[in-house]
C-alpha cells in the first residue's frame, strides 16, 4: 500500500508563523494569502534563498517551526528536491489547455513516494548514485519555496529516469494528470461520485493520449475497481464513465481507495477516494458527546485527550493539506474511535500495549503533541522493549519516519529488531520546551508499554539531529545512545556532562550540511567530552543519507545501554 505522508493537527507555531508568497513558477503553485512558513531571505513577491542560507538555517534554528496547516503527505516530506526549468509543453486538448490545478503538498508527497519506491528498487552503480543524490537535493530549494508545480515536475522526471518500464518511463508526461473522484468522501447509497482529470503541470513531452482506466485500490484486502471511460479523456475536465462502472461504483464495500491511472497493466497512484457507511461530521458529533459524558480520571487524561484529537480528524471533506487526515481512511477511523470511547467507558486505557502503527497526541507543557507510534506484533506482551524516538527535518511531520525515509524502513528495522518506534513532530522537542515534552512522551509510553528504561534512543535528520543534538545536552541522562543524520552543532561552551554517546553521520555529497560543516561541529563536540562517532557516508546527499545509513545506525544504538 503507497501511504502518503502529509502533517496532521497538533502543535501550533502561534506567533511564529508568517505569510511569504513564493515565486509561482508554474503559475499555479499558490495563491497568496496561504499561511506560508517563515523563511531568511522570502520577501513579498519572490524568493530568494541561497544553500548556505539552508545550511545555516538547519543548524543554527532547530526551534523554528516550519509545520504549516498546507499540508505534507508530505508530508512528510522533509527535504524534497531539484532546481532549473524546462521549456514547457502543451497537452494535446480540443481547446486551448487550462490553467494547471493548484499542486499542493499532498500532490508532491505522492510524487516523492513514487521516487522513493523506484529508487529503492534500482541497482545504480556510483556514478547514478551520485547523479540521483545530487538531482534530488537540488530540488530543496523548490519545496521550501513551496514552487510545489516545478518540484513535482522535476521529481516525476527523476523517477522517470530510474524505472523506464514503471508508469512514468513507459508512458511520458502520464505523470502530470491526476485522476480523482469528487467529492473525495461519499456515503454509500448516495449519488455515485465523479470522475475529473487534473492537469498539475506542463509535461515537457506530453502524452498523445491519456489512459481510459482509472483504477481503485483499495487499503488492505479486496479487489481493485477499474473505471472504464467513454471516450478518451482530455485533461483539466470531467470525464464520463460507462454504467457498467457506475454500478461498480454503487457497490464499492465502505474504506479508503487510492486513485491512478491503470498504464500498461500498472497502477500509477494519484490521489484518494473514501467510502463511508455514515457521514464522518456526524460520528464525529457522537463521539464528541460520548467523550463529554466520561467521569474525569486522572489516569486516563493521556488517553481521553489523544481520542479526541483522533476524533477531530473525521471530517465531510477532508483537507488536502492535512495527510493525517488523508492518510487514515475515515470509515476505518470511525471504527476505531468507537473501540477506543467504548474501552474509556469501561476504565480501559485503549492505546495499552496497542500493536501495529497508529497517530495520537500527547500533551505536555507545551500543547498536544502529534505523533506517530509503531509497536512490532511479534514482540510478546509486556516484555520490556527498546525505544526509538525518531525527529524528522524541517518541512516533514510525524508522518516522515513511519512512510518515508525509504518507505518505512524503521518500521521494518523495528520488526527485525523488536523495538517501540515514536516520531513526534519534531518541533515539539526543540528548544526550551524539548525535554518537558520528551518527559511527557516517555510518562505515556510507560503507562501503556513496557519499556526498556535503559535502551531509549534518539535519531534525528537534518533539523530533527539537530534537536536531537539540543537533547543530547540537556535531556542526555534519560539516553543510552543518539544519532543524528545530517545536521549536528555544539554550541560554544556547552557541557558534555550526562550527554549520550552520539554517532554523527553525513553525506559526503551533501550541499546543507557538508561533511567540513559537521567534522568541525563534532571537533567541538568533543572537545568539550563529548563521546561522539562520525561517519560520512560516499555518494550520498542530505535526505537519501537516511535510508542509505538507517539500518547500521539503528544497530550501532541498540548495542549501547545506558550508563
Amino acid at each position: 500500500m503507497l501511504s502518503l505522508p502529509i502533517p496532521g493537527p497538533g502543535l501550533s507555531a502561534g506567533a511564529d508563523r508568517g505569510f511569504v508568497q513564493a515565486t509561482q513558477g508554474d503559475g499555479r503553485d499558490h495563491a497568496a494569502g496561504e499561511q506560508r512558513t517563515p523563511w531568511p531571505g522570502c520577501c513579498s513577491s519572490a524568493l530568494s534563498i541561497s544553500l548556505p542560507d539552508v545550511a545555516r538555517f538547519l543548524g543554527d534554528n532547530p526551534v523554528m517551526p516550519l509545520r504549516t496547516p498546507v499540508a505534507a503527505v508530505a508530508a512528510a516530506l522533509t527535504l524534497i528536491t531539484g532546481s532549473g526549468t524546462r521549456p514547457l509543453a502543451r497537452v494535446p486538448t480540443q481547446a486551448p489547455a487550462a490553467a494547471p490545478a493548484s499542486v499542493t503538498r499532498a500532490d508532491l508527497a505522492v510524487a516523492y513516494l513514487r521516487f522513493e519506491l523506484a529508487y529503492l528498487s534500482a541497482r545504480l552503480d556510483d556514478a547514478e548514485t551520485v547523479r540521483v543524490n545530487r538531482a534530488f537535493d537540488a530540488l530543496t530549494l523548490l519545496f521550501f519555496g513551496k514552487q510545489y508545480g516545478q518540484a513535482t515536475r522535476q521529481l516525476d522526471a527523476l523517477t522517470a529516469s530510474l524505472d523506464s518500464k514503471g508508469p512514468i518511463g513507459t508512458l511520458q508526461g502520464i505523470a502530470a494528470f491526476r485522476p480523482r473522484l469528487e467529492p473525495s468522501i461519499v456515503v454509500r447509497g448516495a449519488a455515485p461520485p465523479g470522475l475529473r482529470i487534473d492537469r498539475l503541470y506542463e509535461p515537457s513531452a506530453p502524452p498523445a493520449a491519456l489512459p481510459t482506466v482509472v483504477r481503485l485500490r483499495p487499503d488492505g484486502s479486496g479487489a481493485p475497481i477499474d473505471l472504464v471511460m467513454r471516450a478518451r479523456p482530455s485533461a483539466d475536465g470531467p470525464a464520463s464513465l460507462t454504467p457498467r462502472s457506475l454500478d461498480a461504483l454503487k457497490k464499492a464495500r465502505p474504506g479508503r481507495y487510492e486513485v491512478g491511472f491503470l498504464v500498461g497493466g500498472k497502477f500509477l497512484p494519484a490521489s484518494t477516494w473514501s467510502l463511508v457507511s455514515e457521514r464522518p461530521s456526524r460520528r464525529r458529533e457522537a463521539n464528541a458527546t460520548r467523550l463529554g459524558r466520561l467521569a474525569p480520571r486522572p489516569d486516563l487524561a493521556q488517553a481521553v485527550a489523544a481520542v479526541t484529537a483522533r476524533n477531530a480528524l473525521l471530517a465531510d471533506a477532508p483537507d488536502p493539506g492535512n495527510t493525517t487526515q488523508l492518510l487514515l481512511g475515515p470509515e476505518e477511523l470511525a471504527s476505531q474511535i468507537g473501540a477506543e470511547i467504548a474501552a474509556l467507558e469501561k476504565g480501559r486505557d485503549p492505546f495499552a500495549d496497542r500493536r501495529g502503527d497508529y497517530w495520537r497526541t500527547v500533551r505536555s507543557e507545551a500543547g498536544d503533541l502529534p505523533l506517530r507510534v509503531y509497536c512490532p506484533a511479534g514482540v510478546p506482551a509486556r516484555r520490556p522493549m527498546p525505544v526509538v524516538i525518531a525527529l524528522h527535518g524541517a518541512g516533514g511531520d510525524e508522518n516522515m519516519f513511519m512512510d518515508a525515509y525509504g518507505g518505512g524502513l524503521i518500521k521494518r528495522l523495528a520488526d527485525a529488531r523488536g523495538f517501540l518506534v515514536v516520531s513526534p513532530l519534531a518541533t515539539g522537542l526543540a528548544g526550551a520546551n524539548g525535554p518537558a515534552a520528551l518527559g511527557a512522551i516517555l510518562d505515556v509510553l510507560r503507562t501503556t508499554y513496557a519499556v526498556d528504561e535503559d535502551r531509549i534512543y534518539a535519531v534525528g535528520h537534518s533539523m530533527g539531529a539537530g534537536a536531537v543534538a539540543g537533547l543530547a545536552r540537556s535531556a542526555g541522562t534519560r539516553f543510552a545512545a543518539a544519532a543524528c543524520f545530517n545536521g549536528f552543532s555544539w554550541p560554544a561552551g556547552a557541557s558534555a556532562a550526562g550527554a549520550p554517546p552520539i554517532c554523527v553521520v553525513g553525506g559526503a555529497l551533501d550541499p546543507l550540511a557538508p561533511p567540513a560543516r559537521l567534522e568541525a561541529a563534532v571537533q567541538a563536540a568533543l572537545a568539550a567530552g563529548a563521546s561522539i562517532e562520525y561517519r560520512t557516508i560516499p555518494n550520498q546527499g542530505h535526505l537519501l543519507t537516511v535510508p542509505a545509513a538507517l539500518g547500521d545506525v539503528v544497530s550501532w544504538l541498540l548495542e549501547r545501554t545506558r550508563r
